[in-house]
């Protein structure tokens, strides 16, 4: 991505195409091809197209902005939350964050919807339970018939079960644009479920 901002602009279209073919993410080839200086008149193209996308996400998701609505006054039904997880892998060594950049997708998209999210841990990585399936087992890459995006298999390469074991895994939680309060109150209900669950795990005295 950093290499984008400075590329000549006739290249960055033939590279954004290979970016989101090779990641499966038309997302990351959108946004490469928009790195770069601009003048006022494009930065405020570029703003129109963000609130666009903004408005078009929300209503599809929270269901917080319909016809004949503003984001103040809501409107229709929709999710109430959402949890996903916070990045794609645990720690990584140090050096290989420029290999990961590309995870950041799952918080760059609530960057760019300018939603609350509460971030936190949930448990740690177990070098037995979490070790990684055989990737020749299914044509898509995944055991279990999970079949993965390119984003997917590159970031796997990077995963190793033996050197993270023991590093911490999270989730994200994200609610509508404005209801912060209501975010905070999710991540608590699904922190408490999650610490409930561990200690029931935990082995009787």
């Amino acid at each position: 991505l950093l290499l984008g901002v400075s590329l000549p602009r006739f290249l960055k279209p033939l590279l954004g195409r290979i970016v989101a073919r090779k990641f499966s993410s038309p997302f990351f080839g959108k946004l490469l091809q928009s790195l770069g200086a601009t003048d006022i008149s494009g930065l405020y193209n570029l703003i129109h197209e963000r609130n666009a996308v903004r408005h078009a996400i929300s209503s599809s998701l929270y269901g917080r902005v319909s016809e004949g609505s503003s984001e103040e006054d809501g409107g229709g039904g929709g999710f109430d939350g959402l949890i996903v997880p916070t990045f794609p892998l645990p720690g990584i060594k140090h050096g290989d964050s420029s290999q990961a950049s590309f995870a950041v997708i799952i918080q760059a998209y609530f960057n760019l919807l300018d939603v609350p999210v509460a971030a936190f841990p949930t448990t740690t990585v177990d070098r037995h339970l979490d070790a990684t399936w055989d990737d020749s087992s299914e044509e898509g890459g995944g055991g279990g018939g999970l079949r993965m995006t390119g984003l997917g298999k590159f970031v796997r390469t990077l995963y190793n079960a033996d050197s993270m074991h023991g590093l911490p895994v999270g989730v994200q939680v994200a609610a509508a644009r404005g209801n912060d309060d209501f975010c905070l109150h999710l991540a608590q209900i699904v922190d408490a479920a999650i610490h409930q669950q561990h200690q029931q795990q935990q082995p009787s005295q």
